[in-house]
């Protein structure tokens, strides 16, 4: 069921130019009809691919003041969509942990959707310190209702590699902490995807469901980021996981075909509004059209 006065909540970061983190949560929010209230935990010029990139961490007092300041603002009556992604100083990540596990307790929370963005196989490692990543599971982790770690940040997670359904499973069986949550593995490519695509993997109590998608021959930064932020906003807009998953795999397909045609690896809001105008003439949602009323 649709609530109309949820909002998502979204915790990363904040570039003055180009579509990563927040800036990509809050256009993939806002084309589908939902509100979004951002926090930063860094600001930077860029994202830091750009090797001319600058800015800083948000300061710890400036983010405490910022948390209060939503949560004053929001509707406790109604349950609303945590989302998290790049956190890197461990000050920011404690007070994010305590303000979600607040509103935990205070029953106003439909889903805490934790990205543990980390790392991945196109940096060869990490870009977070060891420490920082360490602390984020320590603290985000328990509280996530649903998680989405690329391939990368799975294996790193669960400290093995896995290339079919099977590994994946028992190392899971070995990581009773995720036994309870959703996980969607992004970017998955197991030894029997087909040549050419990639896929998600999204787990639920063990049993494991593939979306498969075309594998279009581009490093785009934001794409992890984007996902996590159609499948919030789907969520919110009354869709199955299943479902928004769907959608977020065919509209990112959309994206990057896109980008790809323009001979570039920079998502542009061109590529956003054309993946959209795509998506509403193809009404993509598995059980049929949108409920004009929903």
């Amino acid at each position: 069921m649709k609530d109309k006065e949820a909002k998502i909540v979204s915790i990363q970061s904040l570039v003055s130019t180009g579509y990563v983190g927040n800036n990509m949560a809050m256009f993939a929010a806002q084309l589908h009809a939902s509100d979004i209230c951002m926090l930063p935990t860094v600001v930077l010029s860029s994202a830091t691919d750009n090797p001319d990139y600058r800015g800083d961490v948000v300061s710890v007092n400036l983010f405490s003041e910022l948390v209060i300041g939503v949560d004053l603002g929001l509707d406790k009556a109604s349950c609303h969509y945590f989302m998290t992604g790049y956190i890197s100083a461990i000050p920011l990540i404690d007070t994010t942990a305590e303000w979600i596990s607040s509103c935990k307790d205070s029953r106003c929370v439909a889903h805490y959707i934790y990205d543990p963005v980390f790392g991945d196989f196109r940096t060869s490692g990490l870009y977070l310190s060891e420490e920082a990543v360490a602390h984020s599971l320590k603290k985000l982790l328990p509280l996530c209702d649903i998680m989405t770690p690329n391939h990368f940040e799975m294996e790193y997670i669960l400290g093995g590699k896995f290339e079919t359904q099977e590994e994946l499973s028992e190392l899971l069986a070995d990581f009773p902490e995720l036994k309870e949550k959703k996980i969607i593995v992004t970017g998955a490519h197991l030894r029997d995807t087909p040549e050419g695509y990639l896929e998600n993997l999204l787990v639920i109590d063990g049993h494991i469901q593939r979306f498969m998608a075309a594998r279009i021959p581009i490093e785009a930064v934001g794409t992890g980021d984007l996902f996590t932020a159609l499948v919030t906003v789907i969520m919110k807009n009354g869709r199955t996981i299943s479902e928004a998953i769907d959608y977020a795999t065919e509209f990112i397909s959309a994206v990057l075909s896109r980008v790809n045609r323009r001979d570039s690896n920079e998502i542009r809001a061109e590529d956003l509004l054309y993946a959209k105008e795509k998506m509403d003439v193809l009404q993509i949602y598995k059980g049929g059209k949108e409920d004009e009323n929903s």
